[in-house]
C-alpha cells in the first residue's frame, strides 16, 4: 500500500532511487522487479518509521 505522504518527506525521492538502484541478480525479469519493488517497501516503511511513527501520541500531545 502506498500513502501520498510519503512523497512529502525531504529525502523521498533520493532514498526511493537508492532503492530502486540495488543491483538485482535474477534471469527472470519478474523476479528483478519483484526485488526491486521489496527494496521501495523497505524505504518506504523506514520513512515511516523515522518520520510519522507515534503520529497519534505526537497529535494528542500538542492539543
Amino acid at each position: 500500500m502506498y500513502f501520498s505522504f510519503f512523497a512529502s518527506h525531504p529525502d523521498y525521492e533520493q532514498l526511493l532511487a537508492s532503492a530502486w538502484a540495488i543491483p538485482v541478480f535474477s534471469s527472470s525479469p519478474m523476479a528483478s522487479l519483484y526485488q526491486k519493488l521489496r527494496s521501495a517497501k523497505l524505504c518506504c516503511k523506514s520513512i515511516n518509521k523515522s518520520r510519522f511513527r507515534g503520529i497519534e501520541r505526537r497529535t494528542r500531545e500538542a492539543f
